[in-house]
């Protein structure tokens, strides 16, 4: 039988709570005895409690930033993980290159002979579709997923042309929609071409984007036109996820417009994923992108249902503004979703991605959105093509302050002192802001005597406020 004491160790090893200064010693009497167990469990009441606030507290932050993952691996999921890399994880993965593999095989006789810029012929995107569903399957059952649920009635390609998908979370999102939906073409990185997956995704006619490229944007939003167009003679269906990138399903991100401004009929689909133990998000802020393919290789079972929304034709206000038709086609997916819209977007992300390489809470330094920030500037910063690049920049000397505190960043004077010319040569900025300048420029509590410290959006609301845009 366990000594008391040895259960207050394993729940403070376990739950991690805070120290307390009450000890347990063993028992000499009935009475010691009683008296022990009832510290015991007092002291195992606090910690539960610490660690329900723990959790409470990460879930708030994490719901407050859409691309955060927080998971907590108890025994069963060490054991799954174990026994999963050793077994189950390696077995799968040499599957799904096999099934990739012998799938690209059959994908490239398919195109043989064809441009595969041009509309292929019917029989050989019937052929398609059949390879694409089976892959597609097979990959998901490698992956736990089973179970695919199909809600709602897929359009065809004469009713509407593409199809909307969010929220977009993990890497299974394309391959689920590739079988339910009957292998349409996406709109994908152009880094993936140069992967393994490559001859894949380019016999499925992918239209990629290169976002180094300044003006392949202008392209990608040229080729959507000719695919969706209603004289296009294209009949497979274009797939795209509006949010640009993978969040946490808390929320919808703002829908990037490219697939909007053709102002075509979409079929709006949203994903619905069901887990127990392990949430198999992969987004820019998750602990290890490695931990979670090996947990997702590792995983027995995942249910996932597609719901397929009816086809939204845009009205002729819409149809005047792309603006409109996305947040319209947004708020109808959030709600059948069940979650709220949010005015994160793809640029908080990277936002979020460089706050988390240089230590720093993503929830606590970003508790605001770039679109937020970016509202506050006069029109010819917030219309600049450099802002992104210039509040990236001010975020990394923010990061670099000495004596900043981690969890809770803000900067003090003599912090300040430190990092204001460095944000100022970023900036081209040739005179360093000063303590009462930025305070007036950010309005810090109405006076610039009140403000003992500074937050990254009020820092850099003054530089960029101050910065040449010319």
């Amino acid at each position: 039988m366990w000594a008391p004491q040895t259960v207050v160790e394993l729940m403070r090893s376990k739950l991690g709570g805070a120290e307390t200064d009450a000890t347990v010693s063993m028992p000499k009497s009935k009475s010691a005895a009683k008296s022990t167990t009832a510290s015991v469990l007092s002291q195992f009441s606090q910690y539960v409690a610490a660690g329900s606030a723990t959790m409470a507290r990460e879930e708030t932050e994490k719901k407050a930033n859409p691309f955060q993952t927080m998971e907590h691996i108890n025994v069963r999921e060490w054991i799954k993980l174990i026994v999963g890399a050793l077994i189950v994880a390696p077995l799968r993965f040499l599957i799904i290159l096999l099934v990739i593999g012998i799938g690209t095989i059959f994908m490239m006789l398919t195109v043989a002979g064809a441009d595969i810029s041009k509309p292929l012929s019917p029989r050989r995107g019937f052929a398609q579709q059949i390879i694409t569903a089976i892959c597609g399957y097979l990959i998901c059952a490698c992956m736990g997923v089973y179970r695919i649920r199909i809600k709602g009635t897929h359009a065809s390609a004469e009713e509407c042309k593409m199809i909307i998908a969010a929220p977009h979370s993990t890497v299974m999102d394309a391959v689920i929609l590739a079988y339910a939906c009957r292998g349409p073409s996406t709109v994908g990185k152009i880094e993936m071409s140069k992967t393994f997956l490559g001859p894949f995704m380019n016999a499925l006619q992918t239209i990629y984007v290169d976002r180094s490229d300044k003006f392949n944007r202008s392209s990608v939003a040229a080729q959507i036109r000719a695919r969706v167009g209603a004289a296009s003679p294209w009949r497979r269906q274009l797939m795209i996820f509006p949010e640009g990138t993978c969040t946490n399903r808390t929320s919808l991100i703002s829908f990037r417009r490219g697939a909007f401004e053709p102002c075509a009929p979409v079929q709006p689909v949203v994903l619905h994923w069901s887990y127990t133990n392990f949430d198999p998000t992969w987004c820019a802020g998750a602990p290890s992108r490695t931990l979670i393919a090996l947990r997702t290789l590792s995983q027995f079972f995942h249910e996932v249902t597609v719901e397929f929304l009816p086809v939204y034709k845009p009205s002729k206000e819409e149809r005047a503004d792309s603006a409109l038709y996305t947040e319209n086609v947004r708020k109808l997916m959030a709600v059948s979703l069940g979650i709220p819209t949010s005015d994160h977007s793809y640029e908080d992300m990277f936002l979020a991605q460089v706050a988390a390489k240089n230590k720093l809470k993503p929830s606590a330094v970003l508790p605001f959105t770039y679109a937020s920030l970016r509202s506050k500037l006069p029109p010819a910063a917030a219309s600049s093509p450099r802002l992104f690049e210039r509040v990236r920049g001010l975020l990394l000397c923010f990061a670099k302050a000495p004596l900043m505190t981690k969890e809770r960043p803000r900067l003090d004077r003599a912090q300040f002192d430190v990092v204001s010319p460095v944000a100022a040569t970023s900036l081209d900025i040739k005179i360093p802001l000063t303590w009462t300048q930025v305070a007036l420029e950010s309005s810090v509590a109405g006076a610039p005597s009140s403000a003992d410290t500074f937050t990254f959006y009020e820092f850099a609301l003054a530089h960029l406020k101050a910065a040449s845009w010319d």
